[in-house]
């Protein structure tokens, strides 16, 4: 089941990771294709943190998948924040598992 604690540590290291682009953007004063590998190399971090995330609150392979994509094609479609979707897919298969043990 998922753990409020695993949200959380997501939520901080997820942030974690943002604050050397963020800052190094706002020092520089610098655009994104400014610092692209930079970028980048913080991004797949990002993307890899999720799957360990995904995989602690015990989505298989596919599940993790598609929840990425899902998440990525709403950032790319519409610049919007991606984390939030992934974060509401664990809350809602965690209580649709709850609901289907029989806990709630």
């Amino acid at each position: 089941m998922t753990t409020m604690k695993a949200i959380y540590l997501y939520l901080f290291s997820y942030m974690l990771l943002s604050l050397p682009v963020a800052l190094w953007r706002h020092i520089q004063d610098a655009e994104i294709l400014d610092i692209l590998s930079f970028y980048i190399v913080f991004a797949v971090g990002k993307l890899y943190l999720t799957l360990i995330f995904l995989s602690r609150v015990e989505f298989t392979r596919g599940q993790g998948i598609l929840v990425i994509t899902v998440a990525l094609l709403i950032r790319l479609l519409f610049s919007g924040p991606w984390m939030p979707v992934v974060i509401g897919a664990v809350l809602f298969i965690s209580h649709e598992r709850k609901i289907s043990a029989g806990v709630l």
